[in-house]
């Protein structure tokens, strides 16, 4: 017969016969004793923890329930808080690639607020075909999520507005669409300053390599393009479209921009994430970054200054625009009514590396 033998800590003469151990689970803490910590009322407290929008307390009484959740350890009870709400706490998110690192930054600013709010994020990719907004808009049906966050431009504007007609909440973030919900960065502020360094630099032959044509975000980009075009008084500029945004776009990109344009000395590139391809195609081409052809592109990725050469970039406020698109997308959930265009107006930061430089003689 095995014996079992357990070690403790326990000092000798403790957890005698007299005196058993206790086999009751440490007792949950509880809204009320939250409240009374804090000395407000228990719904102050429940308002908070389910981060009601429409609750007007003041800062001081909000630190004092943020300080007593925290001090008590006091988890919610997910399980009843969703019976009670007909919620699952849970929000899908979809994007367009889930190995862009540009949406890496976005999705970072979504699960913030998210953490916060005490919800959680499922994500899923498009890939180019419809499959990512069918399973989400069967997750929305089944009542499986409480909301979406729309992050891609693949999907139709149609197909988003009969998903917006199940009456459940959607965001799209970084793209409007009349009629519906959105939270957008300034593209056309950020294109603007992109273009305008390097007219700065002497360039009168600059090209754009933009996203696909006719989505609300490449529209607004090409506007920023060619306002500054306009402004410098240049005329004709070359725009090419991707289809996707990543490399091997940018590369296909590049081949056509310059095939057909050979004095380009200049290329504003809509996303960083293709500008390495971009790069390795001036290269097959012959062409030198900055002193033949200079680069500059929009938003950041950690791998953008370890390229050869360190890419210029625009950076814009992704993670800021990731924290609106949920707070937005939260309070539909709590029963605000829209549809509301918001635009992040943290202004656009140039951030200049060696891919940009003097236009060629």
């Amino acid at each position: 017969m095995t014996r079992e033998r357990r070690m403790t800590n326990r000092p000798p003469g403790e957890g005698s016969a007299s005196s058993p151990p206790s086999t009751q689970p440490p007792r949950r803490v509880t809204l009320k004793d939250v409240a009374v910590i804090a000395a407000v009322d228990i719904a102050i407290v429940s308002r908070v923890v389910n981060n009601d929008v429409t609750l007007k307390i003041t800062a001081s009484t909000r630190d004092r329930v943020e300080a007593a959740l925290k001090e008590t350890g006091y988890v919610p009870n997910a399980a009843a808080r969703g019976l009670r709400t007909s919620r699952t706490r849970t929000v899908g998110m979809v994007l367009p690639d889930l190995t862009n690192p540009v949406y890496a930054q976005i999705v970072a600013g979504v699960q913030r607020q998210a953490e916060r709010a005490g919800y959680a994020i499922v994500l899923g990719g498009t890939f180019g075909d419809s499959s990512g907004e069918e399973q989400f808009a069967r997750l929305l049906a089944e009542g499986r999520v409480d909301g979406l966050l729309i992050a891609t431009g693949s999907v139709p504007d149609l197909t988003l507005r009969a998903l917006r007609e199940m009456k459940a909440p959607l965001v799209l973030v970084n793209r409007a669409v009349d009629g519906l919900d959105s939270v957008t960065v300034d593209d056309a502020a950020a294109i603007r300053l992109a273009t305008e360094h390097l007219v700065e630099f002497g360039h009168r032959r600059i090209g754009l390599i933009n996203g696909a044509a006719g989505v609300d975000t490449s529209i607004r980009r090409e506007e920023g393009f060619q306002r500054a075009a306009r402004d410098a008084g240049l005329r004709g500029l070359p725009v090419v479209n991707m289809p996707s945004w990543d490399a091997a776009a940018g590369l296909e990109a590049v081949q056509r921009l310059v095939g057909a344009q050979e004095d380009v000395t200049a290329i504003v590139v809509a996303t960083v994430a293709a500008t390495p391809g971009v790069l390795h195609g001036l290269r097959m081409l012959g062409r030198s970054v900055p002193s033949d052809v200079s680069v500059v592109a929009l938003h950041d990725m950690p791998s953008a200054r370890f390229e050869f050469p360190p890419i210029t970039i625009v950076r814009t406020p992704l993670m800021a625009m990731g924290s609106g698109a949920f707070d937005l997308l939260l309070s539909r959930i709590n029963g605000s009514q829209g549809p509301e265009s918001r635009m992040i107006d943290d202004e656009p930061e140039l951030v200049v590396r060696d891919s940009s430089g003097v236009a060629p003689a």
